[in-house]
């Protein structure tokens, strides 16, 4: 049985002149294993980061909520969960000061892993607890509040939808009961990793998709409308090269979705990628990274007064350590800095803070002052205004390899049959049109349709749907892996 006294946090600051803008930096655990996957600024000024502990709880595994100060000092730490596995990937505190947990869990509910939703008052005692799903597996990785005071949550399920793993978002209310749900995927493997609201109040959503696209796996963007309907989905990547997308965040200034990810160099390493897209899902930006180990990123934090900072994980020799903080920051140059011990550091999240600088969390195996191996623990680090040290940055801007095609389809809402036009640089006889309903399953194909040619760019075909029932659906139009295009179709009877 674990025993109380690994409940003991240990807090070690480690203040560094040659990272200037590394206020402070705080490792939390015990004697196992400790992930710290979300951070959020309090209303005090504090911290709170929510992650996983093996050193202390019930199980395996128990869901982990620590609060400090504001200068990392822990406060209080509340442990939830069972006796197997379970884990906080997200947090969000609330105008009375409690908290929203979100996770997953295999201690109890309804079998295998279950998505997991926690709410606490500002102290960590629960105030109720929820599961989500099914027999089979299934996860949440990130979820937001809403401006109507809802929670949505997105991951990944197994015992739902069609494919290996589906796309999964799930909408509550503050009381955790479900309004709805949604799957999207194909017959591949198909996840969500990141959420966030627009400005107009509808969501976007990020992940890796392998039932569309390179089958190796894409970057996936999705728009979804406040009821769930799914507005466009769009894939990004290079062909015969895996690519993924972790977290994201509205640019509140201009309107653009930045995310966060990983694309595949030649020679097999992890490269990372930050790109930006317009609310229609075109990329207004991509920038990769290419070293020569394994780099990525995970999240995105937007300052309201403008610039952004992006944090991942480098395993190139440019920090202190075999694995550390990798944080960039833009707000008209690029800068970067690392951060970390003489030992192995991963990076999952960061915040912005009220000073205009930020807050970023992860792992760390840099709590040891002596040469034997540790464990991971939380780690935490304070990053003030200036977002990183003064080295500008060039990056590698490349354009997406796989290419857009703008598409348009009328009329709308349709009966039996609608028009789609499309227009690119492509050979339309290679072009395929499928045709999903909301719960990603696919229920219409054309290949290579009867193409009427407007231009060498330019072509438009009727697409029979009267073999389709009232509702919603979207289409993807692909040729290969190299372009695509997306969008909505609306019928009626």
């Amino acid at each position: 049985m674990k025993r109380i006294l690994f409940l003991v946090l240990y807090s070690i600051a480690i203040f560094s002149s040659a990272q200037s803008s590394q206020q402070f930096l705080q490792i939390y655990g015990g004697n196992a294993n400790e992930y710290a996957y979300s951070v959020r600024q309090t209303f005090d000024l504090g911290y709170a980061l929510g992650g996983s502990t093996s050193s202390i709880g019930n199980g395996v595994s128990d869901g982990w909520l620590v609060k400090t100060d504001s200068l990392g000092l822990v406060q209080w730490a509340k442990t939830y969960g069972g006796g197997n596995v379970d884990i906080i990937r997200c947090l969000r505190q609330l105008p009375d000061s409690g908290y929203v947990l979100a996770g997953f869990s295999n201690s109890s509910g309804h079998g295998g892993y279950d998505g997991w939703l926690l709410r606490t008052d500002k102290l960590g005692d629960t105030l109720w607890t929820r599961h989500f799903g099914t027999s089979n597996w299934d996860f949440f990785y990130s979820f937001t509040i809403t401006p109507t005071n809802e929670i949505v949550a997105v991951g990944g399920t197994y015992g739902l939808g069609l494919g290996d793993q589906d796309l999964w978002i799930v909408k509550t209310d503050m009381n955790g009961d479900t309004l709805w749900t949604r799957t999207l995927g194909g017959a591949k493997f198909d996840e969500a990793r990141g959420i966030c609201v627009l400005n107009d109040s509808t969501y976007a959503v990020s992940g890796v998709t392998k039932s569309w696209g390179d089958t190796l796996g894409d970057a996936w963007l999705i728009h979804y409308e406040t009821n769930g309907d799914t507005l466009w989905a769009r894939t990004a990547g290079q062909p015969n090269h895996p690519d993924e997308a972790y977290g994201l965040a509205n640019n509140f200034t201009n309107n653009r979705i930045i995310v966060a990810g990983k694309t595949a160099s030649v020679n097999g390493d992890w490269e990372l990628r930050i790109q930006t897209y317009d609310v229609f899902g075109a990329i207004t930006f991509t920038n990769v990274l290419n070293y020569q180990d394994d780099d990525w990123m995970e999240s995105v934090a937007v300052h309201r007064h403008g610039g952004y900072a992006v944090v991942g994980t480098t395993y190139t020799n440019v920090g202190g350590g075999y694995g550390d903080f990798y944080v960039f920051r833009d707000d008209q140059t690029w800068y970067y800095t690392t951060f970390g011990t003489i030992r192995q550091e991963e990076a999952y999240a960061i915040d912005t803070t009220r000073d205009k600088g930020y807050i970023a969390c992860g792992f760390s195996k840099g709590s040891s002052n002596n040469n034997a191996e540790v464990l991971p623990n939380m780690f935490l680090v304070k990053i003030d205004s200036t977002g990183a040290s003064t080295t500008a940055l060039a990056l590698q801007e490349i354009p997406d390899a796989r290419g857009s095609l703008a598409t348009l389809a009328y009329p709308t809402p349709a009966t039996d049959e609608i028009n789609i036009t499309v227009s690119g640089d492509v050979r339309f006889d290679e072009l395929e049109i499928r045709v999903f309903d909301l719960s990603g399953r696919l229920v219409l194909a054309e290949k290579n349709p009867a193409w009427a040619i407007r231009s060498p760019t330019l072509a438009h075909t009727q697409l029979s749907t009267a073999s389709l029932p009232a509702g919603t659906y979207f289409y993807t139009i692909q040729n290969g892996n190299q372009q695509s295009g997306t969008g909505k179709i609306i019928l009626v009877r």
